[in-house]
This record gives C-alpha cells, structure tokens and sequence, in this order.
C-alpha cells in the first residue's frame, strides 16, 4: 500500500511511464516542490511542467495532501481555469498487496449531449494511466515497503519519497517503543519538512523492516 501511493507523488515518473500521457521524456527533471508536515498530512504544490495532455487529463497547478499513512488527495487548477480533484486511498491486504479506492470529481466538461459518455472519456484516460503504472509499481523489489534506508538508493527528485519514508519510519517507531498513542502523537507535527529532507540521500540509523509487519499485525 504504500508504494502506491508513492506512485503519485514520484514527480520524476511521469516524463517516464506516462510518457505523451502526463510528460515527456523531453523534459525529464521536474521541479521540486516545498513540503510541510501539517496534522497528520505531508502537504505541497507543485507546478507541472509545459506539456499539453488530453482534455480527459488531470493536469495543471497541483494542492497535495496525503493523510498519513496510506491517502492521497490532489486538487488540480487546470489552465482553462477548471478544478479537478483526485482522492485515492490505498487498503493493504496483506504486505504485498493493496487494494486502492478512487474518488474524482470535475467542475467542467459537464453538458456534452451524452453525460455518460463524457464521464466515460474521463474515466477511459485514468485507466489509461492506471495501465501504465501496473507493470512499474507491481514489479518493485522488495514488494514489501522497506522501512530500511539501505535497501534503495534515492535520488534528488525522490525528496517527496523520502519525506514521507522518513516520516513513516517516525510512525513505526513511535508505535514498536511507545504504543498507538505515541504513533497518532507523531502524526500530528507541523513543520517545514524540506530541510529536513534535503540530505535525505544520507538517510536515518536503520530501522528494521519487520518493524511495519509488526505493527500491522498489532503485536
């Protein structure tokens, strides 16, 4: 579960894997955005790079919110002046796999002849990237979330990741010493979490990957 939703907000991904969809691979750094822990949510804007996608797309000035641990919500200002919204939340059924709940919403593109049939064009385009993320986000190794530093190496356009893996390894530790009260206490900081990441390459001391299946399992 928590891979997917890493999945949206790997900013360097879509000049990649939605390549003509959602970017170009002529374009392939995208900007990096400043962070903030606020409650129990990573927030941050970002701003798409140029790049003229199909009508269905959810595509233009972007509000992030992701509720920790497991949602995602983007609110979306597209250059025509539209709003769109994109809400996911990831259900874990197991460590390995997941089960995702969509929610969208639009305030445009609403009195074509055939509602349904503009309602499908939308829905058509988000399979479309569903599709193309499949093969990426099935395929990780380990599949399991690694709590563990060491185990991948992260890059300059992973700051998002690394913000919200640093911020995950907080919540399980919080849990495994102290209890669900410390863990939903950790979730609840408010702070600039740019600076706290910006040597994230270097990471944290090891925290052990079990440590996620423990407090999964509620031990």
């Amino acid at each position: 579960a928590p891979r997917r939703v890493e999945n949206f907000f790997d900013l360097a991904h879509f000049a990649w894997v939605h390549d003509g969809s959602l970017g170009s691979r002529e374009r392939p750094v995208p900007p990096l955005p400043e962070i903030h822990r606020h409650g129990h949510e990573l927030r941050f804007r970002y701003d798409m790079p140029d790049f003229e996608p199909d009508d269905s797309a959810m595509y233009g000035a972007s509000r992030y919110r992701v509720s920790m641990p497991c949602t995602v919500e983007i609110d979306f200002l597209l250059a025509s002046g539209a709003r769109r919204i994109l809400w996911m939340t990831a259900s874990p059924l197991s460590a390995t796999e997941c089960r995702s709940f969509w929610f969208m919403s639009r305030d445009d593109d609403l009195d074509g002849d055939d509602p349904d049939r503009t309602d499908a064009d939308h829905m058509a385009f988000q399979q479309q990237v569903l599709d193309e993320d499949a093969p990426v986000v099935g395929s990780q190794t380990p599949a399991s979330f690694p709590l563990d530093p060491s185990e991948e190496l992260s890059v300059h356009t992973d700051l998002v990741s690394n913000v919200y893996r640093r911020w995950m390894r907080e919540l399980v530790r919080a849990y495994v010493d102290d209890g669900a009260d410390a863990m939903f206490a950790a979730a609840s900081l408010i702070e600039d979490a740019t600076t706290a990441a910006s040597d994230s390459s270097s990471h944290e001391p090891r925290t052990p990957s079990r440590a996620m299946s423990t407090m999964s399992a509620g031990e």
